[in-house]
């Protein structure tokens, strides 16, 4: 991430790598991931610079991949806004 969150004192950013859940951001236009902690590098398997070019779409299993799509895909809209 580019700076760091820091809202009432608390600062996300070393929460989110910190976690020893898997975690990633990605962007809501094109899915992208934007960052991830080393929690969910170490579960996919992919080093930061790798899991950075791939999308939410690339983790999806093929055999779910449609399902996926009717449940979350559609609540994006023309804009790139989740609905």
């Amino acid at each position: 991430m580019e700076a760091s969150i820091n809202t009432y004192g608390i600062d996300f950013e070393f929460l989110f790598h910190q976690s020893p859940q898997p975690m990633y951001i990605y962007g809501v236009e094109d899915l992208k991931f934007l960052d991830a902690n080393s929690s969910a590098l170490k579960l996919y398997g992919y080093s930061i610079d790798e899991f950075k070019s791939l999308s939410l779409l690339d983790l999806i299993d093929p055999r779910y991949f449609e399902s996926f799509k009717r449940q979350f895909l559609w609540k994006i809209n023309g804009d790139g806004v989740i609905q």
